[in-house]
């Protein structure tokens, strides 16, 4: 007899996980941050940290900013030619000072860990801990430059090939005073002295970045936007730290949003401590998608566009009109006029989200949507004052008119800081709140709890709704506003799915058997990526040539996780259904080009279809030119496709092109590859890296082993990778997150290869297809399992589907059957490695 303590079962997993590192490839690579006073050291204590990994002999600077061209000398932190490592600083930007460990420490491709402190105005320099460097410099104050931010990977003179991870910059105190042995944990933030809510900003981490495996850009103390240059690339290589994760919390799930029905639904909070006033920098930014758009549409603010405020009173607004042309407003009235009505030109439609953000930086007011800035930059300095001390959400203060009909999602306001200056990534995960001093802040963070309306995540203010559904924590299915888990932006967020109810005290039941419980949680079984676990990740086939049909637009489904046959989808919105390229984001599938084999009736239609649903295609937008027969790339946000063949049907190309996959609209340029190829299927994709593999090249020997990649969030030209274990075209690719693979190829091989993504170099043998095979009538994956569906291999088309589980290395499994033989199709998945 025993009893059961069920309040143990739930007990979250803790295991430990590697950091991660950020590469630079020596040539123009580095991470930029604007300018910014937590890197004016002045003359106070500081602490510079990291780990570095070097890969080439000579002069690379690790960070700084060291502008020796235009004499704005400020610091950084260097690995000399000598394999020493300097601090190089200077007073009045003209002029350096330095000080050097001794020569011939620093080995190549080895993990060290560099750290320079200033205590006391005493400078050194600890390398694995020891400290190899000092020098005291009492009489002057680091220079203090306005002109130029901080770069990662550079200093604006010499660039470092290789690896950086945990860089920490903490301002006013010296980590570091003795020799210690070097971190074995990833580095945490120091956030101040123990109970201080809001530390004070001249001591506490100022910096903490390259630590993760899938975001270059990530920074955890949430001060700073980092953005990546060249090819600087997130990697799994780390100097072995140790995060401390509970698995859970890494699963993820999209966002919510709130929906407002234009009638009378509006949410009013009252202002926390002039919150909503500003008298220097500020973002307001939001995601909305608009059910209908009306004449003019108030979306937040303390202000409106329907009436004034009053005598003596003030308030600002962000609406959307599209009277005398589209264009997003930014005003401010006082006291019964308008101080300033700014107007950004951009066409909105229904049905679609947006990424909307208004900042000001010194005197300059601009708009950005999805990224990109609209219109001219305005100027004004004027305080903005909410009189009323309240803004509405979903229409404007003081009037209960020109109120939103549609979504909101992720509304945060930022005052005294602008986050966004110039063209940028929209977030693909759910915002954080920025803490620091009330005037330099997050204050307010809503809309984004489907479940809870009235959450702030900021925690400094309650929030009433009006409309049907009131205050209530109990509303029907027709009340609104109401939180919405069902129509939300592309991003997502962390979770613990065993965060909820929890059995207190003793409780147990009588049992003469045992109870086996299934090793791990669900979740560890079914990785989730991008809020679409593997066990329920569907892999979609489409188009092709089929026998004895010929060109066909049928599309088919399958679950990944599930063996079986496939199940008939719905059919493109074209028949030019062959050689299309596939990619996908969660919801959202897209077919890019096609046509029919040989030199004619190539297609530039892409169509998109709904992953989760079944249904025909619709129409996208198209590519830029016509083509067929190529691969694919892409992440939650953006699909990049080779454009492989061009208007004459025989022409091989390096072209890629890109759409953002959230929004309909027409290809954009992307970059060119390495080499001109053709005649591959498939999508091989990290979040944050595009590879395209091989392929068929004009020119003797006709075939290539290049493996090129791309960063999905930047526009550029490929860089090489690695090669292929052959040189193979018509063959398929697909991947997780972590690991590329191609599979078959001309001449119906059997071969299989992998890649590790985020490690430069050539792929290696994993196993062999049941059925050597080329042109697949697609491929597809999830995190766990990928999938080869038909091909070809004379003399007969297959509709044979195989299966490897990614992760191990070993031959492929029978799956199940096509509908029809078949080849030559695009295949898609809403679980993808570059989903996560």
């Amino acid at each position: 007899m025993a009893k059961l303590r069920v309040d143990k079962i739930a007990a979250p997993i803790i295991k430990d996980k590697f950091t991660g590192s950020v590469y630079f490839d020596g040539s123009s690579d580095y991470l930029s941050l604007p300018v910014s006073s937590d890197f004016q050291f002045g003359s106070g204590d500081f602490t510079i940290e990291c780990w570095a990994y070097a890969l080439d002999e000579g002069t690379d600077d690790i960070l700084g900013i060291y502008n020796t061209g235009d004499d704005r000398r400020t610091f950084a932190l260097r690995k000399d030619q000598t394999e020493s490592v300097q601090f190089l600083f200077s007073s009045n930007g003209s002029s350096g000072t330095s000080l050097s460990s001794a020569e011939s420490i620093i080995q190549l491709r080895t993990w060290h860990h560099y750290a320079v402190v200033r205590r006391n105005s005493v400078y050194e320099i600890y390398f694995d801990g020891v400290k190899v460097a000092t020098k005291s410099d009492s009489t002057d104050a680091i220079y203090t430059n306005n002109d130029d931010g901080l770069r990662i990977g550079s200093s604006y003179n010499t660039d470092f090939h290789g690896y950086i991870s945990n860089l920490r910059i903490c301002k006013g105190h010296a980590v570091y005073t003795e020799n210690f042995t070097p971190p074995t944990r990833e580095l945490e933030i120091h956030l101040g002295a123990k109970g201080v809510v809001f530390p004070a900003a001249d001591n506490r981490t100022v910096l903490l970045a390259c630590q993760s495996s899938t975001d270059a850009t990530a920074e955890a103390t949430g001060r700073h936007i980092l953005t990546a240059n060249g090819n600087a690339t997130a990697a799994d290589a780390n100097p072995g730290l140790f995060r401390k994760t509970n698995i859970t919390s890494t699963i993820t799930e999209t966002t919510g949003s709130v929906y407002f029905d234009g009638t009378g639904d509006y949410f009013d909070i009252v202002e926390n401590n002039n919150d909503f006033d500003f008298d220097g920098d500020f973002t307001v930014e939001f995601w909305v998608y608009f059910n209908t758009v009306n004449s003019r549409n108030d979306t937040v603010g303390s202000g409106n566009n329907s009436v004034y405020l009053g005598s003596s009173k003030s308030g600002w607004i962000a609406s959307y009109y599209t009277l005398s042309g589209s264009k997003w407003h930014f005003s401010y009235q006082s006291n019964q006029s308008w101080i300033f009505e700014y107007t950004f030109s951009f066409t909105s439609v229904a049905d679609t989200w947006y990424h909307v953000a208004f900042t000001r930086e010194g005197s300059s007011i601009k708009c950005f949507v999805d990224g990109v800035q609209q219109g001219s930059t305005q100027s004004s300095s004027a305080t903005l004052t909410s009189s009323e001390n309240l803004l509405r959400v979903g229409g404007g203060g003081g009037s209960t008119s020109l109120l939103l009909n549609g979504y909101l999602s992720n509304l945060r306001i930022c005052k005294g800081h602008a986050v966004y200056t110039s063209q940028f990534i929209p977030p693909t995960r759910e915002l954080e709140v920025h803490q620091g001093p009330d005037d330099d802040r997050t204050v307010l963070l809503a809309c984004y709890d489907g479940e809870n309306i009235f959450a702030d995540k900021s925690g400094r203010h309650i929030i009433a709704a009006y409309g049907d559904r009131l205050s209530s924590p109990t509303p029907t299915a027709t009340d609104s506003p109401i939180g919405i888990t069902t129509n939300y932006p592309p991003v997502t967020r962390n979770v613990d799915p065993t965060d909820g109810p929890t059995f207190q005290g003793g409780a147990g039941f009588t049992s003469q058997n045992w109870l086996t419980l299934p090793k791990g949680t669900t979740i560890e079984r079914f990785p989730n990526s991008a809020g679409v676990d593997a066990a329920s990740a569907r892999g979609i086939i489409s188009g092709g040539y089929y026998d004895p049909a010929g060109v066909v637009n049928v599309i088919e489904y399958l679950t990944i996780s599930t063996l079986g046959n496939t199940k008939d989808f719905g059919d493109l919105s074209t028949n030019h259904a062959h050689g299309k390229s596939g990619f996908a984001s969660n919801t959202k599938g897209i077919f890019a080009g096609g046509g029919s084999p040989g030199a004619s009736s190539l297609s530039n239609n892409i169509s998109y279809i709904t992953i989760a649903t079944t249904g025909d295609g619709k129409d996208f937008g198209d590519c830029i030119t016509k083509t067929k027969d190529g691969s694919a790339a892409g992440n939650q946000t953006r699909g990049i496709f080779h454009a492989a063949e061009g208007p004459s049907g025989t022409t091989a190309t390096n072209s890629l092109q890109y759409v953002t996959i959230q929004t309909s609209g027409n290809a954009i340029e992307f970059g060119d590859l390495t080499i001109a190829r053709t005649n591959s299927t498939g999508e091989l994709s990290s979040p944050v890296r595009g590879l395209f593999m091989g392929g068929y090249i004009p020119s003797s020997p006709n075939r290539t082993n290049t493996i090129d990649y791309v960063t999905i969030s930047t526009t550029s030209n490929a860089v090489d990778f690695g090669d292929m274990t052959e040189a193979k075209s018509n063959y398929g690719v697909l991947s997780n997150s972590t690991r590329g693979i191609r599979s078959g190829g001309n001449s119906a091989v059997n071969t299989i290869d992998y890649i590790t993504i985020a490690t430069l170099g050539d792929a290696q043998d994993f196993g062999d297809l049941t059925t050597g095979l080329f042109d697949p009538a697609g491929t597809c994956a999830s995190s766990i399992r990928g999938i080869i569906a038909g091909g070809y291999k004379s003399p007969a088309f297959l509709n044979v589907i195989q299966y490897v589980t990614i992760s191990t290395l070993g031959n492929t499994q029978d799956f199940g059957d096509m509908t029809s033989l078949g080849s030559n199709g695009a295949g898609l998945s809403n679980g993808h490695g570059g989903l996560g």
